[in-house]
């Protein structure tokens, strides 16, 4: 069969679209600086294990760390145990304390917790091995 008034077209080549790649890009960046806005308080501390923990929220909770020194270290920063005994009743406190870290010290601190009339302290643990 002859067409007659259409000429030939060489066939459009075939190409990647760029747009989905660049939002794809773009959200994978969004996500990437917001997570690295969040980050948590790290100690330099070994938790003891224990098969029954479980995991535990980090939103509204006020992070207490006992080091092997015997140092006390309110969310990542040194802190003293008046301090702990000024925060707020309605806290929710994590209590990170070293393996090697003085008991007397870990029940001072629950004890300045329970003081200023603090009920909601959790301990925290490792994952057993």
């Amino acid at each position: 069969m002859i067409r007659i008034g259409k000429k030939n077209h060489p066939r459009d080549e075939p190409r990647i679209e760029l747009t989905p790649l660049v939002d794809v890009v773009f959200l994978l960046l969004i996500f990437f600086l917001l997570t690295a806005t969040s980050v948590q308080h790290t100690f330099d501390i070994t938790l003891p294990d224990a098969k029954s923990s479980l995991p535990h929220s980090t939103e509204l909770t006020v992070e207490i760390a006992i080091t092997e020194q015997g140092d006390i270290l309110l969310q990542g920063k040194a802190s003293t145990l008046e301090i702990i005994e000024a925060l707020p009743q309605s806290s929710e406190v994590v209590i990170f304390g070293d393996e090697g870290a003085p008991y007397g010290i870990f029940v001072k601190v629950i004890d300045a917790l329970r003081i200023n009339g603090i009920e909601r302290i959790t301990i925290a643990t490792g994952i057993p091995r």
